[in-house]
């Protein structure tokens, strides 16, 4: 089980601080606010999309809501399903100092002002300790939760890392991935739990053109890298079986 990482004076954050950080990301549409003030409220009062009140909860979606004529393949229905488990809310707590004068969030480089965007699992990999041991291209689970732990013993050695496809506007370095929560069954607001979140280790790639990053994240739960190694396969399959 992953422990939760320890409060810090980014809690502090204040309402003025997130409100002047919202009007400084341009035409992306990502959501700013302190953390612990996120709830029924924000939701409400969204600015993200004033529609939001007229969209299906996902845990609501049914193959009745999809046009004709797909809702006549029911792998259409199950791809659908399947992007919805996958989908996660990230939380990024750091803006990096790299962000270029004139980029989303710029003004904000170096401080803690939590925001947040989507993005979707693409891959998980099981991760375990080599035979021989001595095999240096083998790492313990670099994820910050471990790499604060001391004694450094203490590192899983046994972990999955899970990759997610998002925006570069939302996590744009490894500086920003290493302060990146990613908060999974979002369609099950009420059972989301610290087994239910991934904590940030690096980002793998990311492109300007596309606006396109891929991070690494990683969780020690087996049974929830085994749920998600599962659905990235289910979905690969169906999306092939799309084309």
């Amino acid at each position: 089980m992953m422990e939760e990482k320890a409060e810090n004076p980014r809690e502090k954050v204040s309402l003025a601080l997130t409100d002047a950080k919202r009007k400084d990301q341009g035409h992306v549409e990502c959501e700013v606010w302190a953390e612990g003030h996120e709830g029924s409220k924000n939701w409400k009062t969204c600015t993200k999309n004033p529609g939001h009140l007229g969209f299906t909860p996902a845990s609501q979606f049914s193959v009745d809501l999809v046009p004709s004529p797909y809702n006549q393949d029911p792998e259409v229905f199950q791809l659908i399903q399947l992007q919805i488990e996958l989908t996660v809310r990230l939380r990024v707590h750091f803006t990096s100092n790299a962000r270029p004068d004139g980029y989303t969030f710029s003004k904000f480089k170096g401080q803690h002002v939590p925001h947040t965007g989507s993005g979707i699992i693409v891959r998980a990999s099981y991760r375990f300790p080599p035979a021989p041991p001595e095999d240096k291209n083998y790492e313990a689970c670099p994820c910050q939760v471990c790499c604060d732990a001391a004694p450094k013993t203490r590192r899983k050695q046994e972990w999955w890392s899970i990759e997610v496809r998002t925006a570069k506007h939302v996590v744009y370095d490894t500086d920003e991935a290493k302060d990146t929560i990613a908060d999974l069954f979002l369609d099950q607001p009420g059972k989301m739990t610290s087994q239910t979140r991934l904590y940030g280790m690096n980002q793998a790639t990311s492109h300007f053109d596309g606006d396109i990053a891929r991070i690494l994240l990683a969780t020690h739960d087996e049974e929830l890298g085994q749920r998600l190694s599962k659905a990235c396969k289910h979905f690969d399959i169906l999306s092939m079986r799309m084309l």
